[in-house]
């Protein structure tokens, strides 16, 4: 379990997204990762990773 992966999660459950918080970065974070690229059109998360730029997103992306 990891600090950051929990943060980022909740953060994406504060914008509305239904994921478990338990820092660990599994499936369902993949998918939720995956998810929020392609609506942000972020190529860099389509594989369903957390890079810099998906973080940044997670904080400064408009909620849709």
């Amino acid at each position: 379990r990891r600090a950051d992966i929990a943060t980022w999660q909740q953060r994406m459950r504060d914008r509305g997204w239904m994921i478990s918080v338990d820092g660990r970065f599994g499936a369902q974070s993949a998918r939720i990762a995956a998810a929020f690229a392609a609506e942000k059109g972020i190529a860099s998360g389509a594989l369903g990773q957390v890079d810099a730029v998906m973080w940044n997103a997670a904080w400064t992306s408009p909620i849709t």
